[in-house]
């Protein structure tokens, strides 16, 4: 996702065409992909760069301008992506989905039908996809995800007062509004190894459970059902649980064990389960303490958290490779907005005396 002060938008044309034209120095077109439009390439392709981020398709100027369409990786592998027309050709959206299309010369003139001049391919891209998930009382998070992020907060979200209410409440318009939910990524074909998880611990039953000991019974079972039925039911019920019957015992426990003693919230991310873990490898947790960030830019942070673990390679080194990304991010987002990239840098880092 784009972090930018000013967002241009696109010029809507005749017969479902999008005529998209080329951002102002420094200036970012965020553009919600639609399926069945037209997106027609109102400039020299050759100005820009592709970058495939997450499941955006981003193309990229020399001087600070960026596109990006969002959700067209997602929409491209249900079939559902719309063409994007360079001169008189429309560009295969499995072309873009498979592979990073590199617009280096296209030219307006191009003849229907054949590939523009210029057009090069690169070999695969490696899409991934960042997706939230709700854990409720003594469920861990299924094996098989590339990355599991956890939003945690020490505080109760209903009990939060003044500068740290508004931090909670940025966080979870974030994670619930800039995320999209595991089970819809899975519905879509996606592999779950190509989702980075991030979870956030909710408890709509107060029940006083002993997870170690005690396997749930046939009722319990019944309420574990509904309940996820009811999370997935839409985002009111999401808003209603993170906001009313946000797991804060839980999440404390594990902050605790870390030695993580700030207010929060925090965004805690490893290659392996950790929320009940009884020993964490800590050097390979990544902690964000969202407590040093503005409010008004939390939920920017988690988009562009989000975009960063989606675009992560993988391997013994992740962990130092999101770390290494979200600085970089960082400065990005305190120069955008005007703020000092010192007076949050202590926002990110491993685990308290631990280095990479």
């Amino acid at each position: 996702m784009l972090l930018a002060l000013a967002l241009a938008q696109p010029a809507r044309a005749a017969d479902g065409e999008i005529r998209v034209e080329r951002p102002a120095a420094g200036k970012s077109l965020v553009i919600d992909t639609e399926p069945g439009r037209r997106y027609v390439i109102a400039f020299d392709p050759n100005e820009a760069q592709v970058r495939i981020e997450g499941q955006n398709f981003v193309l990229v100027f020399a001087d600070g301008a960026r596109i990006a369409f969002r959700k067209y990786i997602l929409l491209a592998r249900s079939g559902q992506a719309p063409p994007l027309r360079v001169g008189d050709v429309d560009l295969d959206p499995d072309v873009i989905l498979g592979q990073a299309v590199v617009l280096s010369g296209a030219q307006a003139g191009s003849q229907t039908g054949a590939r523009p001049s210029g057009v090069t391919e690169t070999a695969p891209v490696s899409v991934r996809y960042a997706g939230r998930g709700f854990l409720l009382p003594c469920e861990s998070a299924p094996e098989g995800h590339g990355l599991y992020s956890y939003l945690l907060f020490k505080l109760a979200p209903q009990e939060a007062r003044g500068a740290a209410r508004t931090r909670l409440k940025a966080a979870i318009g974030g994670f619930l509004e800039e995320t999209d939910a595991i089970a819809e990524l899975e519905a879509r074909g996606v592999p779950r190894s190509e989702i980075d998880a991030l979870y956030a611990p909710v408890d709509p039953f107060g029940w006083d459970l002993d997870c170690a000991t005690a396997p749930l019974g046939d009722g319990e079972r019944m309420a574990y059902r509904s309940a996820h039925e009811r999370l997935s039911g839409g985002m009111i019920a999401q808003y209603e649980a993170m906001h009313g019957r946000y797991d804060v015992a839980r999440a404390r426990r594990l902050l605790q064990m870390l030695g993580l003693g700030g207010e929060g919230p925090y965004i805690l991310s490893a290659p392996a389960p950790i929320l009940d873990a009884e020993e964490v490898a800590r050097d390979r947790v990544v902690v964000q303490d969202l407590s040093r960030v503005p409010a008004r830019l939390i939920r920017s942070w988690v988009v562009r958290f989000k975009d960063r673990i989606a675009r992560r390679s993988g391997g013994a080194k992740q962990m130092s490779e999101v770390l290494t990304g979200l600085r970089k991010d960082l400065a990005d987002v305190a120069a955008a907005s005007g703020y000092d990239e010192r007076a949050i840098a202590g926002a990110l880092g491993m685990l308290p005396d631990v280095r990479e």
